[in-house]
């Protein structure tokens, strides 16, 4: 399987389903991502944008929400031109998500990973000498935050599966 077509981390495929409304294809590089009239800057560096990339859940949500509430018959216009932008901009979110994760996510990890091991083996992993102000520990101490936060959102990300909006509701009626 070719790198950019895999899961990355193990994640449970279903984060990976091609939405329902595709607007454009995302195209990313390491400063960015861009999908229709769309686009994502990395500003922050790519640990950051791995770390977004994992709330797959909120803009998986935001389709659907927007999707079904496009289904309701007595919308303006204005308000369906709304929505309808509303689901494109949720839909790019997801894909560009998505190719981010393939593209960059297990090299982003391996070198986050690699830069914790060095800080903890170096001494340079103490938040309180961060707090006291030495900057060159403060980088390594919000490095091993992100990583830590990823490998808790990719836990998390494994071990459930995406929830469709039918699924949901017919579970729901369920328990009641």
């Amino acid at each position: 399987m070719r790198k950019e077509a895999a899961i990355p981390f193990g994640i449970e495929k279903t984060w990976f389903d091609t939405p329902a409304v595709v607007p454009d294809r995302a195209i990313c590089t390491d400063s960015g991502c861009h999908c229709g009239m769309f686009s994502r800057k990395f500003k922050n560096g790519l640990p950051l944008a791995i770390a977004d990339a994992l709330y797959l859940d909120g803009s998986w949500h935001r389709l659907d929400s927007s999707i079904m509430q496009l289904e309701v018959d007595n919308l303006s216009s204005m308000a369906q031109a709304d929505l309808r932008k509303a689901r494109d901009e949720a839909a790019c979110n997801i894909l560009m998500s998505q190719q981010v994760l393939r593209s960059y996510g297990d090299d982003v990890l391996r070198e986050l990973r690699d830069k914790k091991r060095y800080a903890e083996d170096r001494g340079l992993d103490d938040p309180a000498e961060c707090d006291a102000g030495d900057t060159l520990v403060c980088s390594y101490t919000d490095l091993i935050t992100i990583y830590e936060r990823i490998q808790l959102d990719i836990k998390a990300m494994r071990s459930r599966a995406r929830v469709e909006p039918e699924e949901e509701t017919m579970a729901n009626s369920e328990t009641d």
